[in-house]
This record gives structure tokens, C-alpha cells and sequence, in this order.
């Protein structure tokens, strides 16, 4: 099985810190605005939560523990995730045969026989907002606000955060009385991280439906089917279009079209203005929709511009048009489009 790796770096030595020489100091926790009885634990600078205690708080969320291998398993509808305490690593399968795997820095340990996590395992795993004020934490699930119907995102104003109401973009799709996101996990490095499909329902209610893949730079929703454009390259240059069912068992994603093409992204053949001449692409995501009968993209023969820089630039030309795609490694040709050089 393929592994992707997530977040942290972890360069520590692995040591499980029994109850007694867990030197603690308890911290109250706002989870969603209203304190709870649960207290995170201030260890050696580094704040734990209680996995289960605090997990037990979200919808359909299921704990199970193995005594003998000391793993914590966590199951949220299509989502299946292991954790092993002393480990620096969690794990989660995402399908198409992939293992994501985030290092945890400080590891779970147990203290006061509970099974205790870093805080920024909530937020990289769960995509909470966590923040601290007047020796508190504070929980939000999910990073959202909802208010009188009304769903808000957190948004940088450019000097300060405030809230503003979400609306139809490429990162937020409307469908019915549910507002469908993406939302990635704080990674470095950014070829690395993990995104996830996010549904906000009217009534207020929050899902976490479904890991995705890595690097997803734009999505779509249609008749139950999540479809997504992500980078295939950490040295960019090429795109795919994907698809996932978002409800039922965890299955492997489809992807759509040759595996030698690249889809969705409008192009712009630029100079480069290195003495030894040369073209680069500038890709403009996002250039695909989703109909009833199939998916339509621009698209055009990778291997002409492997990495983004142009090797065959007759072939890019002859193979950049606007496609019809299906999803058994074929692909139908509508028309070619016009090279725009710049």
C-alpha cells in the first residue's frame, strides 16, 4: 500500500509516558462555545486531549481499543483511522489503494489509563478551529459558524479575522439545502496534504464525509458523486479529474480519462526568458464541468510539457482542445482549442 506523508516531521525519540511520571496540569476546554467535562492536560508544554472523551462529543463517531497492540481505532462513516499510542503515526485509507499517514508529534501516550492526543491532531485529523484565551481551549466543530440560518467562514480581512457568510465559489458548492466544501490539512509540504469533503446542511448540522486525495484544487457535486481536479505532480504541471462516490462503504476513486493527459486547467504557453529560450505552461484551474451524460475539460498530452515545461510544442498544440471524458480510460475529442501564447 501506497503512503503519503502528512504533516509533522517527527525527529523524537519514541517514549510512552506512564500515568505516574505524567506531570499534568489540567486546562477547562470550550467545545462550541459551552464548557464541557473534559479537561485537556498541559504535559511538558505540549496540551493533550482525551481522545475518546472528546471524540464522543461529534455524530457518528465509533472508538474501539485493542488492548494487547494498543491501538485506537476510529471509525466516521466512510472514514477508518488507526492510531498506536507511543507511535509517531496515524493512519487512514482514503481508496485507489492509498494509505495517508500523519506524524504526530508529540505521540498519544496514556495517562490515568485514557489515551490522550496532541491538540493539533483534532484540527489536522477533524478540521477543528482551535484557539486559546485566558488559559482556556477552545474547540470549535466544525471551523464554521452557523446562525440563523446562515452558514459563515472565519475570513483574513487583510489586518484582522471576522466572520462572512458563505457563499457559492470554488471552494463552497450549493446543492439543494447543503453547501459542500473542501477543506486540506495544514501540511508541510503542501504536496502532501489531505483534502476533505465537508458538507454543511441547512438545519445546522456538519459532516465530515469523506477524505479525498491530496492536493484537490477544485471540486464538484452531482447526483452523490464527489468529482475533483488535483495536482498528480509535486512539481506541478499536471491535473486530473477524479471521482468518489460521498456516501457508503470506503471505495477506491475513479479517475477519468487517459492517465497521460492532463484535464482541467486552461492553459498559457509563456517564454521563458532564460537565454536558452524555451516555453513553461500557466495553468488556470477550474476549466471543467459536470453534466448529466459525462464531464467535459480542457485537457491536452502531459508528456509534451512533462512538469510544465513544454518539450514538444507542435504536440501540445495538436493535443490541447476541450474533451468529453469517461470513466474507463477513454476519452472523446470535441474540438481544438486555440494556443494562447504570451
Amino acid at each position: 500500500m501506497y503512503r503519503i506523508l502528512g504533516v509533522f516531521i517527527a525527529l523524537m525519540l519514541v517514549i510512552q509516558i506512564p500515568a505516574s511520571a505524567a506531570a499534568t496540569t489540567p486546562v477547562p476546554v470550550i467545545f462550541n462555545g459551552s464548557e464541557i467535562d473534559v479537561e485537556a492536560l498541559l504535559i511538558d508544554d505540549y496540551t493533550f486531549i482525551p481522545l475518546r472523551d472528546v471524540l464522543s462529543l461529534l455524530e457518528d463517531v465509533d472508538i474501539a481499543w485493542d488492548n494487547d497492540s494498543k491501538t485506537v481505532a476510529i471509525s466516521h462513516k466512510a472514514i477508518q483511522m488507526k492510531l498506536i499510542i507511543g507511535e509517531v503515526t496515524a493512519s487512514t485509507e482514503i481508496g485507489m489503494g492509498y494509505e495517508y499517514v500523519w506524524y504526530i508529534d508529540p505521540p498519544a501516550i496514556i495517562v490515568n489509563d485514557r489515551a490522550v492526543v496532541p491538540l493539533r491532531f483534532l484540527s489536522d485529523v477533524f478540521f477543528a478551529r482551535i484557539y486559546y484565551e485566558n488559559g482556556r481551549v477552545f474547540l470549535n466543530f466544525p471551523p464554521f459558524k452557523f446562525e440563523d440560518g446562515v452558514w459563515y467562514e472565519n475570513h483574513w480581512y487583510g489586518n484582522h479575522y471576522g466572520w462572512r457568510e458563505i457563499l457559492d465559489s470554488s471552494k463552497y458548492k450549493k446543492v439543494d439545502d447543503v453547501i459542500y466544501c473542501i477543506a486540506s490539512s495544514p501540511t508541510e509540504p503542501l504536496w502532501a496534504s489531505l483534502t476533505a469533503l465537508l458538507a454543511l446542511h441547512g438545519n445546522g448540522r456538519f459532516e465530515l464525509l469523506r477524505y479525498l486525495d491530496s492536493m484537490v484544487v477544485s471540486f464538484s457535486v452531482f447526483n452523490g458523486t464527489a468529482f475533483y481536479q488535483r495536482e498528480t505532480s509535486p512539481l506541478g504541471g499536471r491535473t486530473s479529474i477524479e471521482k468518489k462516490e460521498i456516501h457508503g462503504e470506503l471505495i477506491s476513486g475513479t479517475r477519468l480519462g487517459h492517465d497521460d493527459y492532463s484535464y482541467g486547467s486552461r492553459i498559457d504557453v509563456v517564454r521563458d526568458n532564460n537565454p536558452n529560450g524555451g516555453y513553461y505552461l500557466q495553468q488556470h484551474i477550474g476549466h471543467w464541468s459536470v453534466e448529466p451524460d459525462a464531464v467535459y475539460a480542457i485537457g491536452f498530452y502531459a508528456m509534451a510539457a512533462p512538469e510544465g515545461l513544454v518539450r514538444d510544442l507542435n504536440l501540445f498544440k495538436e493535443t490541447y482542445g476541450y474533451y468529453k471524458l469517461y470513466d474507463d480510460g477513454t476519452h472523446e475529442l470535441i474540438e481544438i482549442l486555440e494556443t494562447e501564447f504570451k
